[in-house]
């Protein structure tokens, strides 16, 4: 979690050296990319979230590139994340995994998880996006807050974000780290405090929902800001296993936040992949922005000509109209094709260029019929997403109508 990632003035941009590196705040992997200096830092929930969307919206959707439409919804799933930093839920170690909070924090996602489901089958998507970044932040919080990485595992933890209890947990009675080794003036030596082969999390102070144990050695969070850790001292803090950033003075695992970022951004992907089970395929298309994809097909001989010029005023009207709506067109296809001729399928997010592509149309041969509508047709299907709308414009019979059952 984050309580005000940076302090002090901004002046002409951001210079930041590594000297300056304990006046930064952070209790968890920074909200947003601006927070972590755009890399500088660390990788952000945000960067985390986005990089997650885009694999799962490529590897299945077969889109290259990702367009505006999911981009909007990144930010408002990357909204809904940092908010549990930022808002109400700051303090409260359930939805940050921390001080050992299990199956709260499991609990936490579950019912962000059930929100989800709700909000898409009542048409709130924009409330079932919030809602996913909260569920996405407490998952996040695991990889940077447990001692799964320092495990050595590099994939994804099969239980965490899922509907069942996390298994080989510590015991609250069970001793979990050690004090750090002070090494002045270098950040204290905390790459031998767990004591623990159990999974556990490092306790941050002031989370009223968490009550430490006494009597037992527990970890901490840790790093300048973490008074638990500190004892007072915020030069020499005594332990933790946060792994939220790259310098050592915030983050006494340091050394692992690059491993730590990368599990959490394949374990956001898995749990995605996991949501997609539990809605319909055109509830979670409009959860990861991903509109009706409108591809048009156009025969361009001769007497087509006066069609194009038509079409394109008709689609400019349909793609103006759904701006801005969860029916928003993501992704334009245009295929032209005449006999012998069929094009290469023209794909872009861009409307304005998808006009134009269908503007610029020239002839082509093809004046006398049939022509090959049906190979054009099924080349258009395979470049459109699931659910999305194929335009076919001919005057002509088909010449490959053996395709037409097929296709």
């Amino acid at each position: 979690m984050d309580r005000s990632l940076l302090k002090g003035s901004w002046i002409c941009g951001v210079v930041l050296a590594a000297g300056l590196a304990p006046s930064l705040v952070a209790v968890a992997f920074a909200p947003k990319e601006w927070h972590e200096v755009f890399g500088l830092i660390g990788k952000s929930h945000e960067r985390q979230t986005a990089d997650a969307v885009r694999e799962v919206v490529q590897q299945l959707y077969k889109s290259p590139t990702v367009g505006r439409t999911t981009e909007r919804a990144v930010k408002e799933i990357a909204d809904g994340n940092a908010d549990i930093d930022l808002g109400q839920h700051k303090d409260h170690g359930a939805y940050h995994f921390d001080g050992e909070s299990f199956d709260p924090a499991q609990a936490t996602i579950k019912t962000a998880v059930e929100n989800v489901v709700y909000g898409l089958k009542n048409n709130r998507v924009d409330a079932a996006r919030w809602q996913l970044g909260g569920a996405l932040h407490t998952l996040q919080d695991f990889y940077s807050h447990s001692n799964w990485i320092e495990k050595l595992n590099t994939l994804p933890h099969p239980q965490v974000g899922r509907a069942t209890a996390i298994d080989n947990t510590a015991s609250r009675s069970e001793n979990t780290c050690v004090d750090c080794v002070k090494q002045a003036p270098s950040c204290p030596d905390c790459g031998h405090d767990l004591t623990t082969q159990r999974i556990t999390t490092g306790y941050y102070g002031g989370q009223p929902d968490v009550v430490r144990p006494t009597g037992v050695a527990k970890c901490n969070h840790g790093g300048s800001k973490d008074s638990t850790a500190t004892g007072g001292d915020q030069d020499n803090p005594t332990s933790g296993l946060n792994k939220d950033t790259k310098f050592c003075e915030l983050s006494p695992h340091a050394m692992l936040h690059a491993t730590a970022a990368s599990v959490s951004t394949a374990a956001t992907k898995q749990f995605l992949l996991d949501l997609k089970g539990k809605v319909g395929e055109t509830e979670f298309m409009q959860l990861l922005g991903i509109g009706p994809s409108v591809a048009t097909v156009l025969d361009t001989s001769g007497s087509m000509e006066s069609v194009w010029k038509a079409l394109a005023d008709h689609m400019e009207k349909l793609v103006t109209a759904r701006v801005g709506t969860v029916d928003e067109i993501s992704k334009f296809v245009l295929v032209p094709f005449s006999d012998p001729f069929v094009g290469t399928p023209k794909i872009t997010s861009n409307p304005k260029e998808y006009l134009s592509a269908i503007r610029a149309t020239t002839v082509s041969r093809g004046d006398d019929c049939p022509e090959m509508s049906m190979s054009a047709l099924e080349r258009a299907i395979d470049a459109s997403d699931l659910g999305g709308a194929v335009f076919l414009f001919t005057d002509a019979d088909a010449k490959d109508e053996a395709r037409a059952d097929a296709i």
